[in-house]
């Protein structure tokens, strides 16, 4: 079981992410569009806690999923893209 949060910064262009978990994992890290194109994919290791800074300059402006999937565990949090 893991947790996943994140703030953006639409100053900065950047979401800052984090995961916690209460055992080490392997996961993957995925930004989605609208369209379902996988704009960005990471496999990361999660070892009680882990943090990220997602640069989004490169997204266009609209909605886009954070998945993240370990194992047979998956979440999904929706995030806005304005430039």
């Amino acid at each position: 079981l893991f947790r996943v949060n994140y703030s953006s910064c639409h100053i900065n262009n950047t979401i800052n992410l984090v995961v916690e978990s209460p055992q080490a994992i392997s996961a993957r890290i995925e930004a989605i569009d609208m369209t379902g194109r996988v704009v960005y994919s990471e496999q990361v290791s999660v070892g009680g806690h882990f943090s990220e800074v997602l640069n989004t300059s490169l997204f266009s402006s609209g909605i886009y999923t954070l998945r993240m999937t370990s194992g047979n565990q998956s979440v999904h949090q929706r995030f806005v893209i304005t430039h």
